[in-house]
C-alpha cells in the first residue's frame, strides 16, 4: 500500500501506479543514486534521413496495373449484361422495350459467332440461349 512517508520522502514518483498495482513502490537507496550531466557533440546527434529511390519502372508498372484493371472491369460488365440477356430471353421479356433492346444489341456484338451453334428451345416467347453458354 502507498504510505504517507513514501510520498514525503518523494523516492519514487509514480503517479499513482502503486494505487493500481496494491504494491508497495521499490525503495532507492540514495548513496548510490548520483547525478550525471553528459554533454552530447555534435557526432552523437541522431538526425533523420530522408532518400529517394528513383524507380524508372515505377509508372510503367502503375499504367500496366490500371489498364490490367480496366480490362477486368469491362470483361466483368461484358458478364454481367450476357447473363442479364440469359434471364431476359428466358422470362420473355419484350425485345422492342429500349433497355432490352440495348442489352440485346451489345451482347449480340460477342454473341454473333455462337449464334446457331446449338439450338434454343423455345416455350411460348419465353427461349432458354445456350450460344452464350459456349461463350463461357
Amino acid at each position: 500500500m502507498c504510505t504517507a512517508t513514501w510520498r514525503k520522502r518523494k523516492l519514487l514518483k509514480t503517479n499513482g501506479l502503486c494505487a493500481i498495482t496494491g504494491m508497495d513502490p521499490p525503495l532507492i537507496n540514495q548513496t548510490h543514486a548520483r547525478k550525471e550531466k553528459v554533454e552530447m557533440s555534435n557526432d552523437n546527434r541522431v538526425s533523420e534521413v530522408r532518400t529517394s529511390q528513383q524507380e524508372p519502372e515505377r509508372e510503367q508498372r502503375i499504367f500496366t496495373f490500371k489498364a490490367t484493371q480496366l480490362v477486368w472491369l469491362l470483361f466483368g460488365i461484358l458478364e454481367v449484361l450476357i447473363a442479364l440477356r440469359i434471364g431476359l430471353k428466358l422470362i420473355g421479356a419484350n425485345p422492342d422495350s429500349p433497355i432490352v433492346a440495348l442489352i440485346y444489341g451489345v451482347t449480340f456484338l460477342f454473341l454473333f459467332p455462337f449464334t446457331g451453334l446449338i439450338g434454343s428451345p423455345t416455350v411460348g416467347n419465353m427461349e432458354l440461349e445456350l450460344s452464350p453458354c459456349l461463350q463461357c
